[in-house]
């Protein structure tokens, strides 16, 4: 009886059998991690399903029961597998059992909500919704309605996103309007019945439903449920809004969003009630750490938003009229509302903008704090949307500055107030008066701007504007007695002087200013001082010195002439003698300065200067005085009411005082300079170098210390010798300077300034230190050279670029100056050196130029010190150092793409020269050969490449000519450097001399060619252009005229594998038929002497000697006039690659060195270039060239050689033979492998027409059968099967010893891959063609049971060639050896069912073959056939239907065997091989489908149902399906 089917506990309702097991084994499986066995799981429980359905479907239960923790994935699959069987058999279940579904359906839909939700995908949601609606008005928990709800807002949610991105959905037929009618009649369930509960969370549910229902519902039936919704959801907010109330306002806003959009007004009905019953919520205003409230409070603002799409008037009008009301909590409500409006609804509120800013005015006379601070909030959100421009908005403005400016008094007295300390703290959100004003200043401070303003006055001091300069001139030589009596003669004199000066140059204001003006001005002080000396009256000094102050109010915007007035006034001082009017006029002029320009500023320095040739200890002091008073941020005004002075004021006050000392410095009697230098100037100014921000500040430090510079320098000093010795602060301090400036641009003259200033300081005593110098020069270069070219038109930067290098170049001119020396020479060049190779035009042409003056100052003082040498010491001779080197950076620039470059470097080598013919103590001034480059100077104006090229070639025969022996090595190491030049054009040139160097000069480098070809080795690497390339290879070549044998000695040297421009050195040098020769004499040798490989105990390694041998072969071949030679040497040069071949085969790579690699492009090299096509040919077409790599496969590639040897030089065989007869005895098997293929495919080709050769060839083959190498053994099979490719009567002559032969391969123990058992198959095959049954007949059953074991080898081959071979044996089965042939086949035949549709065709196609000719003997017709049915040539096996009806014969035909059958199927179930086991499952399932009932009792049903429940855990996923799919077909076991 079976078992009930209702119960306290699900149970199994089985049947008692074996399929009970198999399908609670798929259950537990069916949650496989591989998708597609899953569905077959899924299919096979189905299948089941269908035939079992109580079965299954109580074992699901059953399963789920007992599994609550189950995976949900894995849940979720067996509640498929119930809906679908439930689907099929929907007809005939058992009510019970239905019954029995749904309460196990309803306790998974509230076991795992997550399980629904994953269910209720958007295209199903019809049908499941359809399937809900009946249910919700018999729903009477809370707890299950509140799951329903939830479940219709996922719903909604779901469909709204399913629209949104309907682009990416599967089905697009899908709309929200297909769900309105079943939504509908949800939302009057949830509404009408469900709302009204006392449960809150299922209120909150429910609302949250709702809201979403109303974007689904049609915009038809919207009125009708907005105008109970919305009351029914407004009359919720009760009592204080709270954080709990989100749900609530969420519901609201997604209906009022529902309801708006696009401009809808269905709520105008409602508008009024909606907004008189939601505004009293804004008076909840959340405090700043209540983060709930905060963001409850948000969702309300967004449901005004909502409103003010279709209502925005009405909205305003309601908002402001609410603003009336006088307490506090809801005015700030309503004015943070108008903040979120303006904020985010400014496209529906923009023509109301004027009615916002008129709305706000009644607010502005407001008193409460808090209101005034939301207020103000408001204002600037309205200012950010361009509110304030309106008319009213200044008001807006002036609020925000009335609050700004809340008295300190009524602050203090907030602050001050007293604090009831009974009373609570006050809360978050309190505002005081300070708070206020300081936001209110904040506001402001964001808001504010400055407008400067600069007024230009024409500008009267210069002498040319409308003539006004000559004719003031004559207006005072006219009046010049009226001044003095003493200064008419005097002026007479000199005006007239002064007029023609300005007419001799009268021109544009422009070259005025910049040639004549300065020495105008020079003038006009030479003049006024003569004036002064011709009066001499104190008096009238004095008068002329107040006179000239005033006109400082005269000129207020004029610098220019301001800084005039105040030279003319330090020349009057310098003249007077009276201390007070000199202090007084001092400290007048200082204070008349506008320390922003620089021409008052300098105009001052000087007057103080002036002052201070006369009077320099009064100068002194009031500078320090003015210092002390003017250099300092102090109050200016009464009681501080004015701000102190700022520190850019400050900064230029210092400006001008640091640039007076100098002044100072330079003007002051040399007789008092040692005495107050380090004192008094010093001491003052070195205090402020140090953190200098200001450009303004550092350019006048800076000219202060040039100026101190030069008035300590010796000439200034009139012999005295004066020490400074802070120097090196001071050049510390100006290296400093120029690091600061920016690195690619320039804007200011400091770089400029700081190097004429450290060429001042380093023409002082003592001689600055060696690292102090390059330190300095250093930072010169860098920061002059790494300046980027001006933008066109940009004249201002290119003259700073300009003033920049002029002042670099007056540098080093002082450097060299003070040390003429090569070590100089070579400190100065090595901070330039990196710029001539710069990809930067200007870059070059600067350090070019730079260097070649550098050169010619040089050359200048050395040529003036030889000639006053030469008169004392005509013998002088001073090597140059570093002259090679100098010689070698300027040789590419020689060829340069600008021609300026060209032009400086032939110059610099011209005069670098005649430096080295100078130092060498040769006075020929007019050397021809040195000036000849003065031609060539001229012809590198042409900057074609050829032209270039020719002077660069005469340029080397120059250089030949002018350098001696020890001094050519000096060049030629750095000149490789020059091969690697940025431009091509450089390189080449470099390239052109050391081709020149190396033709002439080549004699004298015989022990230098290793260094020299490694050097060029290494250029070589870095060079990408071809040209150059090419060059460099044949000055190789060059030099290998004079030293061959050195050459290819070091070639040979280099690393394997070669480098590939060691190939292009080789490829230069095969090119050259009287060297291509000796070369492969050489490297033959090498092959032929040399030791193959190192064996350290089974572990082969290379040797190098004949590796590099068989690459140089290859690179001498490679080379297209080399044909010849290869065709003159061929039998020699194959017999060694041959060889090669063979003993490479063991060589595993090492890094990038491949023996075996090498080897083969050697041979490839040489059948291509000795035009033996037919050999590659053959090697391609049998992928010969891989199966050189294979140690078990090269002999089948020597194999092809062989044979098209024999096809297309038949006449080398008997010389091939005669070789490797030798090589057999050789102790390196690999070799030996060669020999014994070459053997064996000799005896293939049947000896290439000369039999007389087998017997040789036979024995040679016989005697190597026990040779200790496995593949000589396999290659002596294969050579013995060739026999059967004789004539008959060769075959009959030597069959009896091949048999034995092969026999005894069939036994080989040490055969690890069975390649010898596989050649001895085949080689059985073959002799089986050619001979009788009564030649095998005893040694049929032996051989059936030998090969037995290959049918499972894991090498398909052999397999295949274990069943062909068995299948062949078939024309020897039906003689006197029937029977136990028979038997044979039978305990075979499952083993070749199985293998008929394994992965390996070659496999298939043998048993499908051995099939065909063994199934006669089995004597069925109808199986007979099948097989020719479904094996036949041509046809397509159908797998599953063929085991099908193979099934079924074998149970007619062979009812006795079909217990062996499936335990010798089963036994392949723990196959090795995947698809053996797969094949093996799937012919088990069909087998015992196929057995009749009444004939199971025969068949271990337990054995074979538990080892395919075992199988639905393999590893393998075909087998796991397979496995399935087979228990599907055993439902009635």
């Amino acid at each position: 009886m079976p078992k009930p089917v209702i119960g306290p506990d699900p149970e199994v309702v089985g049947t008692n059998g074996e399929v009970d097991g198999m399908v609670m084994a798929l259950i537990e499986s069916a949650s496989d991690a591989d998708s597609e066995v899953r569905k077959s799981f899924h299919s096979a429980l189905r299948e089941l399903g269908k035939k079992q359905p109580t079965l299954v479907l109580t074992s699901c239960e059953k399963y789920l029961h007992d599994h609550k923790k189950l995976d949900l994935q894995h849940r979720i699959i067996l509640i498929q597998i119930m809906r679908d069987i439930v689907y099929d058999v929907m007809d005939h279940l058992p009510s019970e059992l239905a019954k029995r579904i749904v309460r196990l359906a309803a306790d998974e839909m509230t076991f795992k909500q997550v399980l629904l939700l994953s269910l209720a995908v958007v295209p199903a949601l019809p049908e499941f919704i359809g399937r809900c609606l009946p249910m919700l008005g018999m729903i009477r928990h809370d707890n299950m309605r509140w799951v329903f709800s939830v479940a219709f807002s996922k719903f909604c949610d779901a469909i709204l996103n399913y629209n949104a991105n309907k682009e990416q959905a599967k089905d697009k037929s899908i709309t929200i309007g297909r769900f309105s009618e079943p939504m509908y009649s949800a939302f009057e369930v949830l509404h009408d019945v469900w709302l009204n509960t006392k449960e809150i969370r299922l209120r909150m549910a429910v609302i949250e439903a709702l809201g979403l229902m109303t974007h689904i519902l049609g915009r038809e039936k919207l009125p009708t449920v907005l105008e109970k919704l919305i009351p029914s959801i407004i009359n919720h907010f009760k009592g204080k809004f709270t954080s709990d109330m989100l749900p609530i306002t969420q519901g609201l806003c997604t209906v009022l969003d529902a309801s708006t959009r696009d401009g809808d007004t269905l709520l105008e009905p409602q508008l009024d009630f909606i907004l008189t019953h939601i505004h009293p919520l804004l008076s909840y205003v959340p405090m700043p750490s209540d983060h709930a409230q905060t963001r409850n409070f948000n969702e309300l603002l967004r449901c005004f938003e909502k409103l003010c799409i279709p209502f925005s008037e009405r909205l305003m009008a309601f908002l402001f009229l609410k603003l009336e009301v006088r307490e506090e909590r809801p005015r700030i409500g309503t004015l943070l509302c108008l903040r979120h409006l303006i904020n985010s609804s400014g496209e529906h509120l923009q023509n109301k903008k004027e009615l916002i800013v008129t709305g706000l005015k009644p607010l502005l006379e407001e008193t409460n704090l808090k209101v005034k601070s939301t207020l103000a909030t408001l204002i600037v959100a309205m200012a950010h949307h361009d509110y304030l421009h309106l008319e009213g908005g200044e008001a807006l403005l002036r609020f925000i500055v009335d609050q700004s400016a809340i008295p300190e008094h009524v602050v203090q007295a907030a602050a001050a107030a007293p604090k009831d300390k009974r009373k609570k703290p006050p809360p978050e959100d309190e505002v005081t008066p300070l708070q206020l004003r300081t936001m209110c200043d904040n506001i402001i401070l964001m808001s504010s701007r400055t407008i400067p303003c600069m007024e230009l006055v024409p500008v009267i001091g210069q002498p040319l504007h409308r003539r006004r300069g000559i004719e003031a001139l004559k207006m005072l030589q006219s009046l010049s007695i009226n001044f003095h009596e003493n200064i008419e003669e005097l002026w007479d004199a000199i005006i007239p002087k002064l007029v023609q000066y300005l007419e001799e140059n009268s021109c544009d204001a422009h070259v005025w200013a910049e040639k004549h003006q300065s020495s105008w001005e020079d003038l006009l002080l030479k003049f006024l001082s003569r004036t002064l000396d011709t009066i001499a009256t104190e008096a009238w000094t004095i008068k002329l010195g107040e006179a000239l102050h005033e006109q400082y109010t005269c000129c207020p915007s004029e610098p220019a002439v301001k800084s005039l007035i105040s030279r003319y006034i330090g020349v009057v001082l310098r003249k007077s003698t009276k201390h007070d009017f000199l202090e007084k006029m001092l400290v007048a002029m200082f204070e008349s300065v506008d320390h922003e320009s620089q021409d008052e500023r300098e105009g001052c320095a000087k007057g103080f200067g002036f002052c201070a040739s006369s009077h320099l200890d009064t100068v002194i002091e009031q500078l320090k005085r003015i210092t002390k008073r003017d250099m300092v941020r102090k109050p200016t005004g009464f009681l501080g009411m004015l701000k102190d002075k700022s520190e850019a004021e400050v900064a230029r006050i210092k400006a001008t005082i640091m640039l007076t000392w100098g002044y100072v410095t330079l003007f002051a009697p040399p007789s008092l300079i040692n005495s107050r230098i380090e004192v008094h100037v010093m001491s003052n100014i070195l205090p402020h170098f140090e953190r200098v921000r200001e450009t303004l500040v550092k350019e006048n430090l800076i000219r202060c210390v040039e100026l101190i510079g030069k008035a300590l320098h010796p000439s200034h000093l009139k012999g005295e010798k004066v020490s400074l010795h802070r120097r090196s602060e001071l050049i510390a301090f100006m290296e400093e300077y120029m690091k600061m400036e920016p690195p690619t641009t320039i804007t200011t003259e400091t770089r400029a300034l700081c190097m004429d200033a450290c060429a001042t300081l380093i023409e002082l005593e003592p001689t600055l230190s060696e690292s102090d110098l390059h330190q300095l020069l250093e930072v010169s270069v860098a920061c002059v050279f790494d300046i980027g070219l001006p933008a066109e038109g940009d004249t201002t930067t290119q003259a700073l670029i300009d003033k920049a290098r002029k002042s670099l170049g007056g540098l080093f001119a002082v450097v060299i100056r003070k040390d003429p020396t090569t070590t100089c020479l070579q400190s100065v060049y090595k901070h330039l050196s990196p710029y001539i190779v710069s990809l930067k035009d200007h870059q070059r042409e600067h350090m070019m130029a730079a260097i070649h003056d550098v050169l010619d100052v040089m050359f200048q003082i050395l040529d003036e010190r030889a000639d006053a040498q030469s008169s004392t010491d005509p013998n002088t001779n001073t090597a140059m150092a570093g002259f090679g080197k100098l010689l070698a950076d300027f040789i590419p620039r020689c060829a340069d793409p600008m021609l300026p470059v060209r032009q400086h470097a032939l110059g610099s080598i011209k005069t670098l020269l005649h430096i080295r013919r100078v130092m060498a103590g040769d006075m020929n001034e007019t050397d021809p050969i040195i000036n000849a480059i003065d031609k060539l100077i001229q012809r590198a104006e042409n900057g074609d490449s050829n032209p270039l090229f020719s002077v660069v070639n005469d340029l080397s025969k120059v250089l030949a000519k002018k350098i001696s022996k020890e001094e050519l090595l000096d060049l030629i190491y750095p000149l490789f450097e020059g091969l690697l030049d940025v431009f091509t054009d450089g390189g080449d040139g470099a390239c052109v001399v050391i081709n020149g160097l190396f033709k002439l000069r080549g004699g004298d480098l015989e022990n230098e060619v290793d260094a020299i070809i490694d050097a060029l080795y290494e250029k070589l690497e870095a060079i990408t252009q071809e040209r150059t390339k090419t060059g460099v290879l044949r000055a190789i070549r060059t030099l290998a005229v004079h030293h061959l044998d050195a050459v290819i000695k070091k070639l040979l040297s280099f690393d394997l594998p070669f480098a590939e421009l060691v190939v292009d050195m080789w490829h230069t040098l095969s090119a050259d038929q009287n060297l291509a020769p000796r070369i492969l004499t050489e490297l033959l040798s090498i092959l032929d002497n040399s030791l193959p490989y190192h064996d350290q105990g089974g572990k082969f390694t290379h040797t190098l000697p004949p590796m590099k041998a068989t690459r140089a072969l290859k690179e001498l071949f490679f080379v297209e006039e080399t044909a010849q030679l290869a065709e003159d040497n061929y039998s020699d040069v194959l017999a060694q690659l041959l060889l090669r071949l063979a003993s490479c085969v063991r060589l595993q790579p090492e890094g990038d060195v491949n023996p075996m690699q090498d080897a083969v492009d050697a041979f490839k090299q040489f059948l291509e270039r000795s035009e033996s096509g037919f050999v590659a040919d053959a090697l391609d077409a049998t992928g010969g060239w891989d199966q050189f790599f294979s140690e078990m496969d090269n002999n089948l590639a020597f194999t092809t050689v062989v044979a098209q040897l024999c096809q297309h030089k038949p006449d080398m065989v008997p010389f091939l033979v005669e070789f490797f007869h030798g090589v057999m005895k050789r102790k390196f098997d690999t070799q030996r492998v060669l020999a014994v293929a070459l053997y064996a495919e000799v005896i293939n080709q049947q000896c290439a027409g000369d039999l007389s050769l087998m017997v040789r060839l036979r024995n040679g083959l016989l005697a190597q059968i026990m040779d200790e190498s496995h593949i000589v053994r396999m290659l002596c099979m294969r050579g013995l099967g060739n026999v059967a490719s004789l004539p008959d009567e060769h075959i009959r002559k030597h069959s009896t010893a091949v048999l034995s032969a092969v026999m005894t391969g069939m036994d080989d123990r040490n055969d690890p891959n069975d390649d010898i058992t596989l050649e001895a198959m085949r080689t059985l095959n073959k002799i089986f063609e050619k001979v009788e049954e009564d030649t095998i007949r005893n040694i049929l059953i032996n051989i059936s049971l030998r090969i037995r074991p290959c049918f499972e080898k894991d090498k398909p081959a052999v397999r295949a060639a274990a069943i062909e071979l068995f299948g062949n044996l078939s024309q020897f089965g039906d003689g006197p050896s029937k029977v136990p042939f028979l038997e044979q086949i039978h305990s075979n035949l499952v083993s070749f069912i199985l293998h008929l549709a394994e992965d390996d065709p070659d496999v298939c196609a043998a048993v499908a073959r051995a099939l065909l000719k063994l199934g006669p003997l089995l004597e069925s017709d109808e199986l007979t056939s099948l097989f020719e049915k479904c094996l036949g040539d041509g046809k397509s096996l159908h797998y599953a239907e063929f085991l099908a009806e193979l099934s079924r014969v074998l149970i007619k035909d062979f009812r006795d065997k079909v217990s062996f059958y499936t335990m010798s199927t089963a036994d392949f179930f723990k196959a090795y091989r995947q698809d053996i086991r797969c094949n093996a499952a799937l012919f088990m399932g069909e087998l015992l489908h196929s057995i009749p009932a009444d004939d199971r009792r025969d068949i271990t049903k337990e054995h074979v149902c538990g080892e395919l429940v075992r199988l639905l855990k393999d590893p393998d996923t075909k087998v796991r399906q397979q496995a399935a799919e087979s228990i599907s077909l055993l439902y009635d076991y």
